[in-house]
């Protein structure tokens, strides 16, 4: 009785699974029509989110647009210098000057025989010259009765100091002998033009550099900057009329930029070049000591000094890819100088 059960319950079963296929398909065929007719509102509906979309990127396009044209016409010396940074740091790129290896690849400078310390010594003895022998002017009666702010006793200061360590630098170079010349410690008219051609790219990286450090500045204290960083440009601005003054802008110009050159790029990135080896890792340690070396005592806010660094990166490369101390000191005395016409505009 059991297994005559069984049997027809199989047996309806088979029956039962051959005859649904049969309704199935047509409940399918009926289901996709529904689908089909479902499909296009959907369509509808999606097309028109993707024109909103569409329109309301073109809005935010168009509003940035508008921002952007805005903020160019209303400091246009910023976005001038962004722009050329981006072109000028593109350019040399482009044309391997900036790379990874790129002053390697041309070459590196010869330093001669002389171990790297000795190039060290050369930088402590130049800077230890110049500190003695600014020292030994401010002791001086006619000095030392003169207010140490005013611009006659900064000239004498600075300008002897710059005398001491300039003849010291010159002597050592001297006694270097070609190992001086070799390592690109002469200089030659065509400095003239390269330090120029040099310092046109260089300008915008550096101040568009300075003025997002500024910027950031600004953002994270809420205070303002100071638009006369330099204790040397503001003695100037409020003593524009003395006589003394000029002469000091006359220092900052010509002087300082000999006398650091030789210093930092001639001696101390000399030192770290044999040191390392590298090009690269000379440029920025060397820049490193150079910026480093204009905080103590001026008051300079970091800013600025980010700004000296990367003036310290454009002349030390253009040292290492030139292999002439002339134009880093072109480029310098052209960089002071726009700083010194743009304090007194």
């Amino acid at each position: 009785m059991m297994s005559s059960r069984v049997t027809a319950g199989v047996l309806i079963a088979f029956i039962v699974g051959l005859l649904t296929p049969l309704p199935a398909a047509g409940a399918q065929n009926f289901d996709s029509r529904l689908v089909a007719q479902d499909k296009a509102p959907a369509k509808r509906g999606a097309g028109e989110t993707v024109g909103g979309l569409a329109r309301d990127a073109r809005k935010v396009a168009d509003e940035a647009a508008t921002k952007a044209a805005t903020a160019v016409r209303s400091q246009p010396w910023i976005w001038l210098n962004v722009s050329g940074a981006a072109l000028s740091l593109v350019t040399l790129w482009l044309f391997n000057v900036i790379r990874p290896g790129s002053p390697a690849r041309a070459g590196l400078r010869n330093l001669g025989s002389h171990p790297w310390w000795l190039w060290g010594l050369c930088a402590l003895l130049t800077y230890v010259g110049a500190a003695l022998t600014a020292g030994g002017v401010q002791a001086l009666p006619l000095v030392a009765s003169l207010p140490k702010e005013s611009a006659k006793a900064q000239v004498l200061i600075t300008g002897g100091a710059y005398a001491g360590g300039l003849a010291i630098a010159l002597l050592l170079i001297r006694l270097m002998g070609a190992a001086g010349k070799s390592a690109g410690l002469g200089v030659c008219p065509r400095c003239l033009g390269g330090g120029f051609i040099a310092f046109l790219f260089a300008f915008p990286v550096v101040n568009a550099t300075g003025l997002g450090a500024a910027g950031l500045h600004t953002l994270v204290t809420g205070q303002s900057i100071d638009t006369l960083a330099h204790g040397t440009l503001r003695l100037l601005v409020e003593q524009r009329h003395s006589a003394w003054a000029w002469s000091l802008a006359g220092l900052a110009v010509v002087g300082a930029p000999v006398y650091e050159e030789i210093l930092y790029r001639g001696f101390v990135q000399s030192a770290f070049l044999h040191l390392t080896g590298k090009a690269w890792t000379s440029i920025l340690l060397a820049s490193g000591v150079f910026a480093a070396m204009h905080i103590p005592g001026t008051g300079m806010p970091w800013y600025a000094i980010a700004t000296i660094f990367v003036l310290g990166v454009t002349m030390g490369l253009a040292y290492e890819r030139t292999k002439r101390i002339g134009v880093p000191i072109v480029m310098h005395v052209l960089f002071n100088l726009s700083n010194v016409v743009m304090a007194m505009a």
